[in-house]
Parts: structure tokens; C-alpha cells; sequence
């Protein structure tokens, strides 16, 4: 028995319809998947930013270099939080810093000052300050 013409184009239609319903489902539920609400913090990885302060000299010598504040990037606040940053990722941050050459920052009665950046921390890699 053949399906006529009308029915067979209606049939294409709904199918098509189910389809791009079905996409648009799955595609906006997406996100939703890659975060467990109710899952215990220990089990997901933290990741932080350390925002480090440091002075470079006239030489392009790095005169200081101090961790100021550790945050939680996901939480979109600026507040500290209190990690303890291990000393291993310090130094990994410090060569990451001095990999590209920066500039002295002076002000206007000729004093340096102090610049601030931030590397992300991941406490299963604490050797690495490379993470983005």
C-alpha cells in the first residue's frame, strides 16, 4: 500500500519537527551536565586564580614577588579565600612571569610600583602555574 503524496509530506515534516525539538533539548540541557550540584567538592577539581604582586626594577630585574590574594573564579566573587598555595607552585609562577620580559612600572615621582597578575591553581598540579 503506498502512502499518497500529501500524507508522505506531511510525514517528513513532523519527523523533521521531532527531530529539531529533540536537538533543541538535548543542546539547552547541556550545561547542566557538566556540573553536579549535589556532588561533594572533594570529588570535582577546584581550580583557583592566585593573583600575585610584584615589583620589577629599572634593570627588568624582579624585585618582589608576593602571593596577594587567592580566589574562586567560579563563585564570580574577588573575595580571598583561604588556600594555602604551596611553595613549588609559587616558584613555577615566578619562572612563568619572568618567561616574557616585563617592564618597570614607575610613578609620577620616579618610585616603582607594584603590578599585579594572576595564574590559575589547580591543587592536584601544584608544580604547574601554566593551566588556562
Amino acid at each position: 500500500m503506498a502512502i499518497s503524496n500529501p500524507l508522505r509530506h506531511l510525514t517528513v515534516r513532523l519527523t523533521r519537527i521531532i527531530l529539531l525539538l529533540i536537538t533543541i533539548i538535548l543542546t539547552c540541557n547541556i550545561p547542566s551536565y557538566g556540573q553536579n550540584p549535589t556532588s561533594d567538592s572533594s570529588d570535582s577539581a577546584e581550580l583557583y586564580a592566585v593573583i600575585f604582586g610584584f615589583v620589577i626594577d629599572k634593570k627588568n630585574e624582579l624585585r618582589s614577588f608576593r602571593v596577594s590574594k587567592v580566589i574562586e573564579p567560579r563563585t564570580k566573587s574577588t573575595n580571598a579565600v583561604d588556600v594555602k598555595v604551596p611553595e613549588r607552585y609559587i616558584a613555577a609562577a615566578r619562572a612563568r612571569l619572568m618567561a616574557n620580559p616585563q617592564q618597570p612600572t614607575i610613578d609620577e615621582h620616579g618610585n616603582l610600583k607594584e603590578m599585579f597578575t594572576y595564574f590559575f591553581f589547580d591543587p592536584q598540579q601544584p608544580d604547574r602555574a601554566d593551566i588556562q
